[in-house]
């Protein structure tokens, strides 16, 4: 082959070659261009997403309440609308503003480090609390979540940020409530115990010293194991329904076994997240007694209030003493200046005053037709003298005295003059206002109608320094005696030249107690400064003799006004305390006379109830025989109930279980047939007065009389009666039931026409109780009447 042929065919080669090249990159192109357009498209798409995806972001961010925030480089990028809300600054704001500016200055090193660090991408702490401080200055808490992302494709952080002021406000109130809780529940004196459905969960000191349990011992145990009536028990559950209980009484035990009274007080409370019942227990056991003998102090009291022989008062003062603080309050200091200089001011005083009750002896002396007008018209005994004495109350109260002792002129409603004694005290309890004072008042009008007939001789001021019920006595101002009536002197053993000279309060007449001369030194000072002082004071004198007396010490001024001398005088009211022991004595003489007329009565009844039985028993007649029956069974109703009251230590009451029950065998031993009849009675022991005895008892009897009469007609063999008595609060209820024949179809209490029924319907109205009856299966009468607690 020439060359010219291998130029052509290597040429051809070539070309097949570049063909097969061409051919190859056209490929390949193709193949490019495809996966070019495929890289578009999938561009395209992402871009979609990514504007689909931002778009979900955006209307998260603007819609979710908690604060999304973005920041880079140490500035926020992208802030939503809740982050404005949180913080109080604009978008632009924050938009200008370091990611820790307005972060609290506690937390700022804290969220500052964690920030950044998120912000390069290193791994941080992902949420947690801290405190910003708003654009108005307001502190808040918040609670961030945070992360690392990427803005305009370089890192970033982001945030989520959830205002929880209000809940760390809870959480710090709720933990300061349950620590007062712990405190208080620590630190008062009552027992507290909490539970829930009567399970203890905890409880205090005192309660545990109160019950005498440890708490691991009380811890779990179930309340209502330590009450041991089921009727308390039922009290209790009763309450534990209701959200509050207001304070009632159980008996509880302690763990020694022993019993005591308990107040319970209960409430429904949110305790660790839960409702639990705190209950305050109070051991009122002394309480209860106390107020027992304070019932019986008050009726002896009342008792010898109306029996006294000398004019005693119940009043109310604190309108005065309300009327006298107004005055200081506006300046008032002077007060005998004051009322001295505005006698119109005593008047209205006077009016303030009012009279809660008054003894007989008050309405005796005078003269008042009754109680009610006397309290009603108490200016009726006032006279133009009045007031000075009156004014002189003022002063004590003023002063905040609680004893008073004065004489003041007063006159009987038909205008008599009275000269009177007055002395009043305020009853413990009520001295703080003066709302509770016994005043008594002495007619002294004899006494010193006698004093006045002595006023125009040189001998009066003999006669009263010699009176033997007051012991005078003239001092100096500084409480140096000057002289001393004959009367204080012959109780002492002294002459005047012996005392005369010594400081009051270190003479003989009160040596004898250091508090006594204590107090008098005291009232000497308040004198030199213008008062006039009152107390009570008792004495021994030569003869170791004690006396009573109610004690003055008062200045006397010249005509400048100036202190010249003190009076002492001393009241003896030795004859008045022996008259209140007399008073007792009177009313024991009179109880022994009460159980003697008793004891009288019930034999001359056992007397006459002899005469009827003797009578019943000689008389043919049936019908007279059975009126005897019944009146000996009255009789006898009457007689056992005497003989309970003559034995009885308190005749004025008795219980119902010391004699219904012999009062129910009785009466149904009167029949002959009582010997198949079974007896049952249930008598609690219910106290109640004599007035209620004897109608009770006479319809005891006249029930059961008519169930032996009537009930038992046919030849039943299992004849029963069945007498009961209980108490419920206030009410007494007594059953009668038997399981006789039972009453009649058309019987009617309120028309039946039998002396019996009647005379139970009348005695029902005397005692203001009612009566009702069933007949099934025999008769049950029903008798419920009231009773004083």
């Amino acid at each position: 082959m020439n060359s010219e042929q291998k130029n052509k065919a290597q040429l051809l080669q070539e070309i097949a070659e570049l063909k097969a090249r061409m051919k190859t990159l056209e490929t390949e192109n193709s193949r490019k261009i495809a996966a070019e357009e495929q890289d578009i498209a999938q561009q395209k798409n992402m871009a979609e997403q990514l504007k689909e995806s931002e778009e979900k972001f955006r209307i998260l961010s603007e819609t979710t309440p908690s604060a999304i925030m973005i920041y880079q480089n140490n500035k926020w990028v992208y802030v939503n609308k809740s982050a404005t809300e949180i913080s109080g600054f604009s978008r632009s704001e924050l938009l200008k503003m370091n990611f820790w500016d307005f972060v609290h200055p506690e937390y700022v090193d804290k969220v500052k480090s964690l920030g950044m660090k998120r912000q390069k991408d290193i791994k941080a702490q992902k949420n947690y609390e801290f405190k910003i401080i708003t654009k108005s200055g307001e502190n808040k808490w918040v609670w961030l979540n945070g992360a690392s992302t990427t803005f305009k494709g370089k890192p970033a952080g982001i945030i989520s940020v959830e205002d929880i002021t209000e809940r760390k406000l809870a959480e710090k109130s709720l933990a300061e409530s349950e620590e007062r809780f712990k405190f208080l529940s620590q630190a008062t004196f009552e027992g507290v115990v909490v539970h829930r459905s009567g399970i203890v969960l905890d409880s205090n000191d005192s309660f545990l010293k109160l019950t005498g349990y440890q708490r691991d011992e009380i811890v779990g145990a179930n309340l209502l194991d330590h009450i041991p009536s089921l009727k308390d028990k039922t009290r209790i559950f009763s309450n534990m329904i209701k959200q509050k209980a207001s304070p009632y009484k159980v008996t509880a035990k302690r763990k020694d076994g022993s019993k005591f009274c308990a107040e319970l007080e209960a409430n429904n409370v949110k305790w660790q997240g839960k409702t639990v019942r705190i209950v305050a227990v109070r051991d009122v056991t002394k309480r209860i007694e106390s107020e027992k003998r304070e019932n019986e102090i008050r009726k002896r009291y009342i008792s010898m209030f109306h029996s006294a022989p000398i004019s005693i008062w119940e009043a109310d003062f604190s309108g005065v003493y309300e009327y006298i603080e107004e005055k200081k309050k506006k300046g008032v200091k002077n007060f005998p200046k004051y009322f001295t200089d505005n006698q119109e001011e005593i008047a209205f005083c006077a009016a303030k005053v009012k009279i809660l009750d008054v003894n007989k002896t008050t309405v005796s002396i005078f003269k008042a037709k009754t109680k009610k007008k006397f309290q009603q018209n108490l200016t009726a005994i006032f006279t133009k003298n009045t007031p000075e004495t009156f004014q002189e109350q003022l002063i004590s109260i003023a002063n905040h005295e609680k004893h008073y002792a004065g004489r003041g002129f007063y006159q009987t409603f038909d205008g008599e003059q009275l000269n009177i004694h007055i002395r009043w005290n305020t009853v413990p309890g009520y001295g703080k206002n003066y709302s509770r004072v016994l005043v008594s008042f002495s007619d002294e009008t004899a006494k010193e109608k006698a004093r006045k007939a002595l006023n125009d001789s040189k001998m009066q001021m003999n006669a009263i320094m010699n009176d033997p019920s007051t012991f005078i006595g003239i001092l100096e101002p500084d409480g140096i005696i000057r002289t001393v009536n004959e009367s204080a002197l012959a109780f002492i053993g002294k002459s005047l030249a012996e005392v005369k000279g010594m400081k009051f309060w270190d003479s003989p007449w009160w040596e004898h107690s250091p508090d006594l001369k204590q107090k008098l030194r005291e009232s000497i000072t308040k004198a030199q400064k213008g008062e006039t002082v009152r107390f009570e004071a008792d004495h021994l004198g030569i003869k170791n003799q004690k006396i009573f007396v109610n004690f003055s010490i008062r200045p006397v001024t010249d005509k400048n006004g100036k202190i010249d001398s003190l009076i002492a005088e001393g009241l003896n009211m030795t004859k008045q305390k022996l008259a209140e022991e007399k008073i007792s004595k009177l009313l024991a003489e009179k109880d022994i006379l009460l159980h003697e007329v008793h004891h009288r009565i019930k034999n001359n009844m056992a007397n006459i109830e002899s005469l009827f039985k003797i009578e019943s028993h000689i008389t043919d007649d049936e019908k007279t025989r059975n009126v005897f029956n019944d009146a000996i069974s009255r009789l006898r109703s009457m007689r056992i109930l005497y003989d309970k009251l003559y034995r009885s230590e308190n005749y004025r009451q008795t219980s119902l279980q010391q004699y219904l029950p012999m009062l129910v065998n009785d009466i149904i031993n009167l029949f002959p047939e009582s010997s198949d009849i079974n007896i049952q009675t249930e008598i609690a022991d219910i106290i109640i007065s004599a007035d209620l005895n004897f109608p009770v008892c006479i319809i005891v009897n006249e029930l059961l009389s008519n169930v032996m009469k009537y009930a038992f007609i046919n030849e039943k063999t299992d004849k029963t009666i069945k007498v009961s008595a209980q108490k419920i609060d206030s009410q007494v209820i007594i059953t009668i039931q038997d399981n006789g024949v039972g009453l009649k179809p058309d019987f009617d209490i309120e028309n039946s026409g039998g002396y019996g029924i009647e005379l139970v319907r009348n005695l029902v109205k005397q005692i203001r109780g009612n009566i009702s009856y069933e007949s099934n299966q025999g008769t049950k009468w029903t008798l419920k009447f009231a009773v004083d607690e």
